[in-house]
């Protein structure tokens, strides 16, 4: 039986494909909605870039991190042009969890959702987009 289960369940593409989904989905909801709160949204992320010096043109950073969330969330979901997506969405969630544990210090529950999705973009660029993919091989 346990072995049926097994074997039912060793699908590794098929897990790549769940996680690509789902963690793409997440980030183009994350940035369409910086896209939808206007200026002040936009702006208000692009002040994190201050954090790490560059706290001129907060409007362009913020514009910046909602195309890489929002773009990047499509390349996961598809799996095309996967490694570089993963990448620029991995620094971007750098740069949230940084200026969340700033703000708030290691209440997880503050930077628990950029920490994640730091990790997963992490782990994706590592092992690719599987199978399951426009491109292979996962560039």
């Amino acid at each position: 039986m346990l072995n049926a289960i097994g074997k039912f369940l060793d699908k590794p593409d098929l897990g790549f494909l769940i996680m690509r989904v789902v963690a793409g989905a997440i980030f183009v909801a994350a940035g369409i909605n910086k896209f939808l709160g206007g200026e002040g949204a936009l702006e208000q992320t692009g002040s994190a870039m201050a954090l790490f010096g560059l706290g001129f043109a907060p409007i362009f950073w913020g514009v910046l991190a909602a195309l890489v969330e929002t773009v990047g969330g499509l390349l996961l979901i598809i799996g095309f042009l996967f490694r570089g997506a993963a990448f620029f969405l991995f620094m971007t969630m750098i740069v949230a969890t940084a200026v969340m544990f700033d703000m708030k210090g290691l209440d997880l529950k503050s930077i628990g959702y950029p920490l994640v999705m730091l990790a997963v973009s992490a782990g994706l660029m590592f092992t690719g987009p599987g199978k399951i993919a426009a491109q292979k091989g996962g560039a």
